[in-house]
C-alpha cells in the first residue's frame, strides 16, 4: 500500500522541472507511504511511489521492473490472487525479482498487454511505463478502492494518488466547475466518474484505464463494472459455490506481514468476518469503537461480546464527542475532496488510534450493504419503483430515484430556495442527467437504485472516506465483501435469487445462519454516527467561512444563504456548504 505518481513530458517543455515536479508530488504523499520511497527517471517520463509496506516487507521497494527493465510499475493496493498468478507465470518462464504481490502485474502486462487487469483480483490503481513502445498504462480496480487522479498540461501529463497533491504541487489555485459544486450540494459527494470540481483535474474512473503516448490520451473501461445490470449468467443460488468463494476471498484478504486486526462494528458483516477469519485459522486482534456514555448508535458492547465468544482480543477505543468539532477540522486537511458525511468525524478519530497502536492493516466489512442489498430504504424505494409507487417530487428531477431520499430532497429544496446565479441558469433536470450519465432509464427498480449506489455512493463517499482517513494514518483499510469475485457471483445470479422484498442481505445472511443465532442476525441495522449536536455545532460556528465563501461568491444567493445559516433549519445542506468552503481552504496549499 503507498502512493503513486508520474509525470509524462514527450517533447519536454510541458513541466520546467520534470524530475522535482515527481518528487514534489511523493513527497505530498507522504503519509500513505512512510516506509520507503523510489523514483526511475527516463528522458520522456518518470514515476515515483512513497510505500506502506505490507507484503514482502524486506523486498518489494518500488518501482519494480521487468527482467529486461524495459517496464517500470508503481502500484497502490494488493493483488489478493498473487501468489497463484506468480506460479503460473514462472512456470511459463518469466522471471520475478521480489516475493511481492504487485509485480505479478509487470509479468501480466508483457504477455496481455492493456489486457493485464483481467486476471487481477485486489484493490489497485498503478501505473506502468513502457519505455521500449514510450507509453503509459494506467488502471483501477473495478469498485475504485484506490484513487488516481491527472491533469494535462501543455501536452505533457501528470498523475497521483490524491488530488490535493496535484493541485499543490503544480501551484494550482481554484478554477471551480459550478454544475460540479452544484452535484456536491445536491448529493453530499461526488456523482461524476471523471469530472472532479476542479476543471483541471481528472478522476479515473473505476474499472477504467488510461493510455498515454504520443498520440494523445485515451480512457476507456478496462474491465466488467461493479455492477452491471442485466448481466445474469446463472440460475440458482448456490450456498457451496458462495461459501467457497468467500472462503478464498477472506484467506488472501488476511494475509500480512505486519500487525493487522479487524474493524468490528457489532454489525453483520464485520461479524461475519472476524466469525469466519477465527474458523479458517486467522484468530486476529479486533477494534471496536463507542462513545463515552450511552449512545444509540453505540455497537460496541456487542462486538466485545462477539470478541469473547470467539475468544479474540479486543481493543475498544473510546470517543470523547468533544473531541469531535477539533477532529473535523484535523481531517478536512487530509479529505482530499469534498464529501459530507457526518460518519467520518467518527472514523478520522478511530483510525486515528489504530495508527497510533502500531496496527498498520485494519479488515472492514465496508461494501457489505451495498453489494448483499443492506440498505432498508434504498430497498423499499427499489420495490416502489417496479410497483409505479415511487411518484415526482421535483418536476423533471425524480429519475434516479436519490432524490426520494430525505436528505437529498431536503438539500435540493434548499438550493432552488437560495436562487442559483443568473449566469448558471436553472438547475432542473440535474437528477435526471444523473440518470442518464450511468444509464438508468428502463431498469427494473433494484438494477436501477443499487446500480447508482454501486456507481457513486460507494467509490465516492464510502471508499474515498475509508482510503483518504485511513491512509492519513498510514493504515491501509481491507475490504473483503468487496472482492470482485464475490461481487461477481452474487451479481450473475438472477434478481429474485439475490433480492428478497422486505429482507436486507438475504444471501449473506443465510451464510452467517451456519454461525451465528438468528436474533443477533435479525437484529434492526444501526450506523456509528456522531453525537446529533456535533452537525450544528459545526454549521453554527461557520457563518463567516460562508458569508465570504466560494459558493456565496459564485452560485448562491449570499443574502439568502445567510438566512438560512441564522435561522438554524436545513442542517444537511448547510453542513455539506460547510464541508465545501473547509474542503476548499485545504485542498490547495495545506501544511
Amino acid at each position: 500500500m503507498c502512493g503513486i505518481a508520474a509525470v509524462v513530458d514527450f517533447a519536454g517543455f510541458a513541466f520546467k522541472d520534470r524530475e522535482g515536479l515527481l518528487a514534489e508530488l511523493v513527497g505530498n504523499i507522504r503519509h500513505r507511504g512512510p516506509d520507503s520511497q523510489g523514483f526511475c527517471n527516463d528522458a520522456w517520463a518518470g514515476a515515483g511511489m512513497s510505500r506502506l509496506a505490507i507484503v514482502d516487507v524486506a523486498g518489494s521497494d518500488q518501482p519494480i521492473f521487468n527482467e529486461d527493465k524495459s517496464l517500470v510499475l508503481v502500484c497502490n493496493g494488493e493483488i489478493y490472487n498473487h501468489v497463484e498468478l506468480s506460479r503460473d507465470l514462472k512456470a511459463r518462464g518469466h522471471v520475478f525479482s521480489t516475493q511481492g504481490d504487485c509485480e505479478t502485474i509487470l509479468h501480466l502486462y508483457e504477455e496481455k498487454g492493456d489486457r493485464c487487469v483481467d486476471d487481477l483480483c485486489g484493490m489497485f490503481a498503478f501505473i506502468i511505463l513502457d519505455r521500449v513502445n514510450r507509453r503509459v498504462f494506467a488502471a483501477r480496480d473495478m469498485f475504485g478502492i484506490k484513487p488516481l487522479y491527472y491533469a494535462e498540461r501543455n501536452g505533457g501529463m501528470a498523475l497521483c494518488s490524491e488530488f490535493s497533491a496535484l493541485a499543490r504541487a503544480l501551484s494550482l489555485t481554484p478554477d471551480i466547475d459550478p454544475a460540479q459544486a452544484l452535484e456536491f450540494l445536491c448529493y453530499g459527494y461526488p456523482v461524476n466518474a471523471a469530472d472532479t470540481v476542479d476543471r483541471r483535474i481528472k478522476r479515473l474512473p473505476p474499472a477504467h484505464s488510461v493510455v498515454v503516448d504520443e498520440s494523445g490520451l485515451r480512457v476507456e473501461r478496462s474491465r466488467r463494472m461493479a455492477y452491471e445490470p442485466g448481466q445474469s449468467s446463472l440460475g440458482r443460488f448456490d450456498m457451496e459455490a458462495f461459501r467457497e468463494i468467500f472462503f478464498q476471498a477472506l484467506r488472501q484478504h488476511l494475509v500480512s506481514e505486519v500487525p493487522s486486526a479487524i474493524m468490528l462494528s457489532g454489525g453483520l458483516d464485520s461479524t461475519g468476518i472476524a466469525t469466519y477469519a477465527r474458523r479458517l485459522g486467522f484468530p486476529m486482534k479486533v477494534v471496536t469503537a463507542g462513545y463515552e456514555g450511552v449512545s444509540d448508535c453505540d455497537e460496541s458492547l456487542e462486538a466485545g461480546k462477539t470478541a469473547k465468544r470467539l475468544g479474540l482480543e479486543l481493543e475498544r477505543i473510546i470517543l470523547d464527542p468533544e473531541e469531535a468539532v477539533p477532529a473535523f477540522h484535523e481531517m478536512m486537511a487530509f479529505c482530499d475532496e469534498p464529501v459530507a458525511d457526518i460518519a467520518s468525524v467518527p472514523q478520522w478519530l478511530i483510525y486515528k488510534r489504530v495508527g497510533q497502536s502500531g496496527i498498520k492493516v485494519l479488515h472492514s466489512g465496508l461494501g457489505g450493504d451495498e453489494i448483499f442489498y443492506g440498505y432498508d430504504f434504498w430497498n423499499d424505494l427499489s420495490v416502489a419503483i417496479d410497483a409505479k409507487g415511487y411518484g415526482p417530487r421535483f418536476a423533471s428531477d425524480d429519475v434516479s430515484g436519490f432524490l426520494a431520499h430525505p436528505a437529498d430532497a431536503q438539500a435540493r429544496q434548499m438550493i432552488e430556495s437560495l436562487g442559483l446565479r443568473d449566469a448558471l441558469g436553472s438547475f432542473q433536470g440535474a437528477d435526471a442527467r444523473l440518470a442518464d450519465r450511468f444509464g438508468l432509464p428502463g431498469l427494473a427498480g433494484v438494477d436501477r437504485v443499487y446500480h447508482l449506489l454501486l456507481s457513486t455512493w460507494l467509490p465516492f463517499n464510502c471508499l474515498h472516506l475509508a482510503d483518504r482517513l485511513s491512509m492519513a494514518h498510514s493504515i491501509e483499510l481491507r475490504v473483503p465483501l468487496l472482492d470482485n469475485r464475490l461481487a461477481d457471483y452474487v451479481h450473475r445470479l438472477p434478481v429474485e435469487e439475490r433480492f428478497a422484498p422486505g429482507k436486507t442481505k438475504p444471501l449473506f445472511k443465510r451464510l452467517l445462519a451456519e454461525v451465528l443465532p438468528a436474533q443477533f442476525i435479525d437484529r434492526p441495522k444501526r450506523g456509528f454516527t456522531p453525537p446529533a449536536w456535533l452537525k450544528q455545532r459545526l454549521i453554527s460556528s461557520a457563518g463567516g467561512l460562508l458569508e465570504s465563501g466560494w459558493l456565496a461568491g459564485n452560485i448562491l444567493q449570499r443574502e439568502k444563504l445567510m438566512q438560512a445559516w441564522s435561522s438554524g433549519h436545513s442542517d444537511e445542506f448547510l453542513f455539506r456548504a460547510v464541508v465545501f468552503e473547509s474542503w476548499l481552504q485545504n485542498a490547495y496549499g495545506r501544511s
